[in-house]
């Protein structure tokens, strides 16, 4: 019975990203295709556990592509792990797997359950306390959730109760990282560390027992629901000292990203780091948020986003001193939703990028822009007044906000023509 690596090797092997380049070298496999920027030959994977495409290319690319996802692996789960009747949670258990939980499986309590919501899809479900009629209640996450659908899923109601694993001894005087989900928390552990996880990122602080955790650590996502939940807590507790992963990632992609003993080793490193990413994403001002970054990297954010807005900050040099700037570029963010090399014209070819504009207070906008539009400011100003025009009529709302702010004359130099 083949298990998760050899099915992900049988299915690399069939897939456009193994090529005639491609060889085992070791404990990895070299010369495989790079499925973001395309360029043959510069990808790898871990032998063991090939859950990723890693791109060589580190300051071009560096891209790190889930095969689990990209081959389709992971939505056809139940397919590839029937439940068979020595192992019935055998779905369940490949998925924990494939997302890198392993070692944490010792001792953890969880079941299969089929067709989650007539969603066509099952879920892993983890016990987590009795309700008041003594009725057990679970949290869990579908292993394939279609579009549109939750991905997690309750049985019962989950307020005022946490989870905490139930294979591990808990020592009270050793930091307790607080996340939302099961699976961050299950991927802390796996690196050797406490975690539980409190199920919802709006769940009351207030309403949890958490006396015997002595060291509480808040260390919920980056982003805008991990912001307010790390704010609730720390206005609670505020003597907790929280951390945030990158933005873009979750604790889990950080377990996916290489192995258990290496990640253990890097997440230590970066805790300086996560640190100033749950400052950052406190920080009351866009000055307090560039002051921070700048204390920190030893150099201006540049172009960053703060509250909803865009903003750029820059050292301003007289004499022998220097004067960090910050200035207000927008009342809206960008986000490249995707993008893809434009070979049409072979001697010129060119990356076309699909943009998502989001003005603050306002709905969201879509339009495509080029390489050539995002370049230098110059070709900045120019999309946002002409090109984007078009996207911006369906709102009006947006197209007022983002044209008067790239209009105005303290427009700053990252939106003005040279």
């Amino acid at each position: 019975m083949m298990d998760l690596p050899d099915i992900t090797l049988s299915e690399l092997k069939q897939s456009e990203y193994w090529t005639p380049k491609t060889r085992i070298s070791g404990n990895t496999i070299q010369g495989l295709t790079c499925s973001v920027c395309g360029f043959v030959g510069v990808g790898w994977a871990y032998l063991s556990a090939p859950y990723s495409i890693n791109c060589n290319r580190l300051n071009h690319c560096g891209a790190r592509t889930k095969t689990l996802d990209l081959l389709d692996i992971r939505k056809d789960i139940e397919k590839h792990f029937k439940p068979t009747r020595q192992d019935p949670q055998r779905p369940a258990r490949a998925y924990l797997e494939s997302r890198g939980i392993r070692q944490a499986l010792k001792g953890l309590k969880f079941y299969y359950q089929k067709n989650v919501r007539n969603s066509g899809t099952g879920a892993v479900m983890f016990p987590i306390g009795k309700d008041e009629k003594g009725k057990t209640v679970a949290n869990g996450r579908l292993l394939s959730p279609p579009s549109g659908v939750g991905k997690t899923h309750n049985s019962g109601s989950t307020s005022g109760i946490f989870w905490q694993h139930p294979g591990i001894e808990y020592d009270p005087y050793s930091p307790t990282y607080v996340v939302e989900g099961i699976i961050d928390a299950l991927s802390l552990v796996e690196i050797g560390h406490q975690a539980i996880a409190v199920l919802a990122a709006g769940q009351d602080p207030k309403k949890l027992d958490l006396a015997r955790f002595k060291k509480l650590v808040p260390a919920f996502d980056n982003d805008l629901a991990g912001a307010r939940a790390t704010k609730k807590w720390i206005d609670i507790y505020p003597d907790m000292q929280p951390i945030m992963p990158d933005r873009g990632m979750d604790w889990n992609d950080l377990l996916c990203s290489g192995p258990a003993e290496d990640v253990k080793k890097r997440f230590s490193e970066s805790l300086p780091r996560f640190l100033v990413n749950a400052q950052l994403a406190l920080a009351g001002s866009a000055h307090e948020y560039a002051t921070i970054y700048h204390g920190f990297f030893g150099y201006p954010p540049g172009i960053f986003v703060h509250d909803g807005c865009t903003h750029f900050a820059f050292l301003k040099k007289r004499g022998d001193e220097a004067r960090l700037v910050v200035e207000r570029c927008g009342r809206f963010t960008l986000k490249v939703v995707s993008y893809r090399k434009d070979t049409s014209n072979p001697e010129n070819p060119e990356y076309r990028y699909h943009l998502e504009i989001q003005p603050k207070g306002s709905r969201p906008v879509q339009t495509a822009a080029s390489g050539r539009d995002l370049a230098t400011p110059r070709g900045l100003k120019e999309f946002f007044l002409t090109r984007a025009k078009v996207a911006f009529e369906a709102n009006a709302n947006a197209a007022t906000a983002i044209a008067t702010t790239i209009t105005s004359s303290k427009a700053p130099r990252c939106f003005s023509t040279p």
